[in-house]
């Protein structure tokens, strides 16, 4: 019988600091590598990739928190994410019954003790027969070889550590933080649906980030990494860190 476990890797971090960038670069780059051993005995046999932004509302949900000086939705809190959807989709790609890969000690944890398995059981109304709510350019499969295989899921968003629930199911823990001026520099290059109004950066997007990055920066299990070097650092120093824990 396959022993198949699952190792889930959060990406978290400011706006424009390179947590989109950080997620498909390791999703390319395991994505290569299913099929292979990339620990004695375990084999890589399937790599997810899911982005939190597309479970934004959209703009009609009355669940919005809209600000009036500016007249203009918060899209920077957690209101402004269907986290139930995304749990949902969370939990169809890991199975009913999934074991979590445990990087401290190379043993099963049972899922079922777990803070994310138990919302889902009490909240979902879906199936887990459901055809699977993800893109397949983010998602591959493949036959297993090995007696043990491990699947990968990579999860990235800028509020994947407030939710509770959502934080708890992660095996990894990363966070991306640039410093006001470079995030504020980098932001005014990207165009947002909606774009963002005068005053909206120092108003909201900065404050919202520094609230919820409170409510997490003192953790152990987090790791924060320095946005402002190259992506390609960033990378190397995530797989080595990965590696080691595998």
């Amino acid at each position: 019988m396959v022993n198949e476990q699952w190792l889930v890797t959060g990406i978290s971090g400011v706006t424009c600091g390179g947590k989109t960038s950080l997620a498909n670069s390791l999703y390319k780059y395991f994505n290569a590598r299913i099929g292979q051993e990339i620990k004695t005995g375990i084999e890589l046999h399937r790599v997810v990739l899911m982005n939190q932004d597309d479970y934004f509302r959209p703009d009609n949900d009355p669940n919005h928190v809209k600000i009036e000086k500016l007249n203009h939705l918060n899209w920077e809190i957690i209101e402004s994410i269907d986290t139930d959807r995304m749990i949902n989709d969370i939990m169809k790609i890991l199975g009913k019954d999934f074991v979590l890969y445990n990087t401290l000690a190379s043993t099963q944890v049972a899922s079922t003790e777990n803070l994310f398995a138990e919302h889902y059981a009490n909240t979902s109304t879906r199936s887990f027969n459901d055809e699977l709510m993800i893109d397949d350019e983010h998602m591959s499969y493949k036959h297993v070889k090995h007696n043990s295989v491990l699947n990968i899921l990579i999860i990235e968003g800028f509020l994947i550590f407030n939710h509770p629930v959502i934080f708890d199911i992660f095996n990894v823990k990363y966070h991306i933080h640039v410093p006001y001026e470079i995030c504020y520099a980098r932001r005014k290059t990207r165009n947002y649906q909606p774009p963002d109004v005068q005053y909206y950066f120092e108003m909201i997007v900065w404050p919202e980030y520094e609230k919820h990055l409170r409510e997490f920066k003192d953790r152990k299990d987090v790791m924060f990494l320095n946005g402002d070097v190259s992506p390609e650092k960033i990378l190397d120093f995530v797989l080595f860190s990965l590696k080691a824990q595998l």
